[in-house]
């Protein structure tokens, strides 16, 4: 295994600006850092998670009622984020292994979505597999508050 990347000076500052605004331009103004430098920071963390590895779009189960319903708007404007930045954080999966998927998603419904987006757009890019951490127990650590809004003009995430 290759060794990982040394921090910058500034990742720890950055990943809490990141946590709090989830933002770029705030976190622009508050560390005099350019995006391209946020963005490495941020890659770099998910280098430094043991368990993320990347996971074929087609063995995550879609159809969980759980799946929730977002703005067609909102999934796209996440899949050309996606595309100009890079993931910044994982999905969160856990194992099921039921025929002919192996995945359920815990959390990352709507980055899900945008990497389906993705592939259908640009299907010879790498967008057929998404970064996910699998849940064997200690996944919760990772889990963060996803945004429950639904929306009229809303779509289900495609499979």
């Amino acid at each position: 295994m290759a060794p990982k990347p040394p921090l910058h000076p500034k990742t720890k500052e950055v990943l809490e600006l990141w946590d709090k605004y989830n933002d770029f331009e705030i976190i622009v103004q508050k560390t005099g850092l350019t995006i391209k430098e946020i963005k490495k920071i941020l890659t770099a963390r998910l280098s430094r998670i043991d368990d993320c590895q990347k996971i074929d779009l087609e063995k995550i189960d879609s159809t969980d009622e759980k799946m929730k319903a977002y703005a067609i708007e909102d999934v796209q404007e996440l899949a050309d984020h996606i595309r100009e930045y890079g993931l910044l954080e994982p999905i969160l999966v856990e194992e099921i292994d039921i025929a002919p998927v192996k995945y359920k998603i815990q959390s990352g419904q709507r980055r899900f979505c945008a990497f389906i987006e993705l592939n259908k757009k640009y299907p010879d890019e790498g967008y057929n597999t998404i970064p996910a951490i699998v849940d064997k127990e200690l996944g919760w650590k990772y889990n963060k508050s996803i945004n429950q809004i639904k929306y009229t003009n809303a779509i289900k995430c495609p499979k």
